[in-house]
């Protein structure tokens, strides 16, 4: 925020997240419902719901949001704007805050959102690495090159329109392909590129986030009731291990793995067992 100010930019104010930063709907005890401008019986995603509904709704160019785990990507999507979660420590993320304080198994990274890839790239080379890199040693000092000096001719893309893990809506395939079309027919060479790992990724990330028991979160709470989306997998968190082994047996023979393996992975975890996932993340 205040590389923006110094650079010129109008600051109107915070936009609204999601209680603890962890859902896809942006709903809180403060503030209330965030909702989705083009349709206000949807949501506009999270956790940076507000600055995404923000920009569709016309009311400012560009944001600043946090993502761990799609916290800007998927707002992005939800209110049709543009979002970017950038290389780990390619901008500073002083004064960001998380629900989680010390948890950086897989940590959060603040990127811009606008309402164009076009706008993304203004704000980005305003907010220039290299200076943030002079007051934050944490930001690589490496500079931001312009977009549109890059020879996409013989440029080597990966791309893939299905995971493995969650099947993608037809939208999303037709979105693919149009973005293949196009790159394309601007000379680039497109490289089939599968994922490794896209299910494992996700539940390392759920193992990580619940080591201590939950017992950060209810800290965080500090007697505020739980949102209605966090409140299921909060009374997962709560149940007894054995008991949680049992039911993800159970699931596993009714052909319900995913959400076996959730209960599998979901708990407080030994040191070692922590260092053990934190390997994995890396050699993934």
């Amino acid at each position: 925020v205040a590389a923006l100010r110094r650079a010129g930019a109008i600051v109107l104010g915070k936009t609204n997240v999601p209680q603890l930063l962890l859902a896809q709907e942006t709903e809180n005890a403060v503030f209330g419902v965030t909702r989705n401008p083009w349709n206000l019986d949807r949501v506009p995603g999270g956790s940076s719901g507000g600055e995404a509904a923000a920009l569709a709704a016309g009311l400012s160019l560009a944001g600043i949001g946090t993502d761990i785990g799609g916290s800007i990507r998927i707002p992005a999507h939800f209110c049709g704007v543009a979002g970017l979660k950038p290389t780990l420590d390619r901008w500073s993320n002083r004064g960001s805050c998380t629900a989680v304080p010390g948890q950086e198994l897989v940590r959060a990274q603040v990127g811009p959102l606008a309402r164009s890839a076009a706008d993304l790239a203004v704000l980005w080379r305003a907010l220039d690495p290299l200076a943030q890199a002079v007051e934050d040693p944490a930001v690589v000092p490496l500079p931001s090159g312009d977009p549109a000096a890059v020879r996409l001719e013989g440029l080597r893309v990966g791309w893939f329109e299905d995971d493995g893990y969650l099947a993608p809506a037809a939208p999303l395939r037709a979105a693919v392909g149009i973005a293949r079309q196009a790159l394309e027919a601007a000379g680039v060479v497109l490289v089939p590129y599968a994922p490794p790992g896209a299910d494992r990724l996700i539940y390392l990330w759920l193992a990580a986030i619940s080591a201590d028991g939950g017992r950060t979160i209810d800290r965080q709470l500090a007697g505020e009731a739980i949102s209605p989306q966090l409140r299921p997998s909060r009374n997962l968190l709560r149940l007894p291990r054995p008991v949680r082994l049992a039911l993800a047996a159970l699931l596993d023979r009714r052909g319900e793995r995913r959400l076996a393996e959730l209960l599998r992975v979901l708990g407080e975890k030994r040191v070692d067992d922590l260092w053990a996932l934190t390997q994995e993340r890396t050699e993934l």
